[in-house]
């Protein structure tokens, strides 16, 4: 079960991705978008956005010093639930249901029924009169100040130190080569251009990829140094295709002067029917570095260590 473009957000290697999706009995995805995924899974459950609720608090967080709370705006609109609910049904569907409070109240009591003297006297009620925001008890001292910050460690200062890396060389940060986009890499030859991805103003990752007023002023596309798309024939507002051993995607091409030569550029993620269905994350990295493992969230999977080509659609 995913909670959003999981597939296609977290994991490299779309085709990869795939296979193992389709080895799957059953798939079950809950969004409020229409993402890449829903094509590709066997039961969507719609998700309520932010404003909506059916009970009066959506869910209760600890964030920026503060207890915040999802009020509610306006009631769940056609099928769509709020997390809490989804969860509630699957487990009740398990035979589990009475574990869970009644509602989304009562689970918001709960979570503010506590003998941290940061929330003494907290309640639903007094979230609610002050708009859904209670600052912590005493948390002026949790806010850091820009400018002479002391971090809690022995010599006060930041200790890029990790003990876990220890075996691997790397307990102090220490450069080392990429496993594939390097000067050197025979592979070049066939995909001389290396693929850069970041995040955008326009979107939170692939969320809001629909709107379309952002497609409007911010269409998904790719860049080019104009070297790079004199040497291949290519203008601006060309259709493309991005490709390597692993995959291939089409989009719009962009020539763009602050674009290094011999890479290309591209903001992370969009929905698939914008980019004439295939997926940008078919030609992305997959290798991981085993000593990921010895990290708290584990590997990180290597987005900009990618080689490609690009071509004119059609070639």
């Amino acid at each position: 079960m995913f909670f959003g473009d999981i597939p296609t957000q977290k994991a490299a290697n779309w085709n990869k991705t795939l296979e193992w999706l389709d080895s799957l009995d059953f798939v079950c995805l809950a969004d409020i978008y229409h993402s890449s995924v829903t094509d590709f899974v066997d039961l969507v459950l719609p998700v309520c956005s932010k404003f909506e609720c059916a009970d009066s608090v959506g869910g209760i967080k600890c964030a920026n010093a503060h207890i915040l709370a999802n009020l509610k705006v306006l009631d769940p609109l056609f099928e769509s639930k709020s997390d809490f609910y989804i969860e509630k049904g699957i487990a009740e569907a398990m035979g589990l249901g009475d574990l869970f409070p009644a509602d989304g109240e009562e689970y918001a009591r709960a979570l503010l029924t506590t003998d941290d003297p940061q929330m003494a006297g907290f309640t639903l009620e007094k979230l609610q009169e002050a708009g859904g925001a209670l600052r912590l008890i005493g948390s002026e001292d949790l806010i850091a100040p820009e400018v002479g910050f002391t971090y809690g460690t022995a010599s006060g200062r930041q200790e890029p130190y990790y003990e876990a890396l220890l075996e691997f060389g790397q307990a102090f940060p220490a450069w080392e080569a990429p496993c594939e986009a390097y000067p050197e890499n025979p592979l070049r030859e066939k995909y001389p251009l290396q693929f850069n991805q970041a995040r955008s103003r326009f979107r939170v990752h692939s969320a809001y990829s629909g709107a379309k007023w952002i497609q409007e002023v911010a269409e998904p596309h790719i860049e080019l140094n104009p070297a790079d798309a004199a040497t291949r024939g290519l203008e601006d507002g060309d259709a493309v295709e991005v490709f390597n051993d692993r995959g291939s995607f089409r989009t719009v091409l962009r020539v763009n002067e602050a674009v290094r030569p011999e890479s290309a550029f591209m903001v992370e993620s969009t929905y698939r029917q914008y980019l004439d269905g295939t997926i940008m994350q078919s030609v992305s990295n997959d290798t991981l570095n085993p000593r990921g493992y010895a990290l708290p969230f584990g590997p990180m999977i290597p987005y900009n260590d990618t080689l490609i080509e690009i071509k004119e659609v059609g070639e």
